[in-house]
């Protein structure tokens, strides 16, 4: 579902902003990802030590662009590269798999609940249950906010604002949830 979605994503960019093109977005690194963690789910040592690798060999890459367009989803950026989405695997696989080894270990000594009469934690299940959905709906929410911060105030404030507005909501739901008990939100999307 999560790579459809990507595909449908390249597709509907390339029709609508071809020099834009999202061709490895955050939902292609997740599908793809999901696919390739299949190689460390019976070793979470070994996902931690290819995490740092990827991680490490990501940020050494950074900031290096190549002559040949053919592992841009590796993260060999060619040169004049534009796309609206980016999320090379390397580095960003590296925290996948950093955090498969952290859950591993987080799974096995916290509780898991099942259910949580707080209905704030009910409301983050549901959001977790629908996670691709808030996705897609996300996008053009903080885009028209953002084009009407733009209307008002120049171009970088209105950016600043939209980035406030968006970790604000994100730190009052995890400032909402602080507990040393992982929730389960039975049904969600993985």
């Amino acid at each position: 579902k999560i790579s459809l979605t990507g595909l449908g994503i390249t597709i509907a960019t390339w029709l609508a902003f071809p020099e834009y093109t999202v061709l490895f977005g955050i939902l292609h690194l997740i599908g793809f990802s999901i696919i390739l963690s299949i190689f460390f789910l019976r070793n979470s040592h070994l996902a931690l030590l290819f995490g740092a690798i990827f991680l490490m060999a990501g940020f050494l890459l950074q900031s290096t662009t190549f002559d040949f367009p053919y592992f841009f989803w590796l993260g060999l950026a060619p040169h004049n590269f534009q796309t609206f989405d980016y999320w090379p695997l390397l580095p960003w696989f590296g925290i996948f798999l950093s955090g498969m080894y952290f859950s591993s270990l987080f799974l096995t000594k916290r509780k898991i609940l099942q259910y949580t009469p707080n209905p704030i934690i009910r409301q983050v299940c549901f959001l977790g249950r629908h996670s691709l959905a808030v996705y897609i709906l996300h996008q053009p929410a903080l885009r028209r906010y953002d084009q009407k911060l733009q209307a008002t105030k120049p171009a970088p404030v209105a950016r600043v604002a939209t980035a406030r507005k968006a970790i604000g909501i994100l730190w009052a739901v995890l400032r909402d949830q602080a507990s040393n008990t992982l929730i389960y939100c039975k049904g969600a999307e993985m």
